[in-house]
């Protein structure tokens, strides 16, 4: 048996990817559908219709975002711990050398800041009574 030299993927490129593609993922499509159902639900009066689903979707889309941000960490964690060198091992004070780290890193990233995004988007449909009146 050989050993596993240090080019071996300790990570799958889908993880990768998915930790990458996920928040941005979500993001858009909470703002798309919310938008359409601003449009649609609204036209015909059903405001309380119209909240419920903007509500549901984003937090299936927070969810999702959140996901993303829990495969990136874990991807991020397990390439650091091959590397030898003590920055390596804390987020904030990482280069994100490699492509591999770089996605984790960037996958981190992206999940803070778009769960976030869809925190704040989704605030009015908790808080505006009328979130049909509001787009008018």
């Amino acid at each position: 048996m050989s050993s596993p030299d240090s080019t071996t993927t300790i990570v799958s490129s889908q993880k990768l990817w998915y930790g990458l593609a996920a928040p941005a993922f979500a993001w858009i499509t909470q703002e798309m559908v919310s938008a359409v159902i601003a449009v649609r639900v609204c036209e015909d009066g059903h405001v309380s219709l119209a909240r419920g689903l903007v509500v549901g979707v984003t937090l299936i889309a927070i969810a999702v975002s959140l996901s993303g941000g829990f495969v990136a960490t874990r991807s991020w964690r397990q390439l650091s711990t091959r590397s030898s060198e003590p920055s390596a091992h804390s987020l904030a004070s990482t280069d994100a050398r490699g492509r591999e780290t770089m996605m984790a890193v960037a996958g981190i990233g992206l999940a803070i800041t778009l769960t976030l995004g869809l925190v704040w988007s989704g605030m009015p449909a908790l808080f505006v009574s009328d979130i049909c009146g509001a787009k008018r």
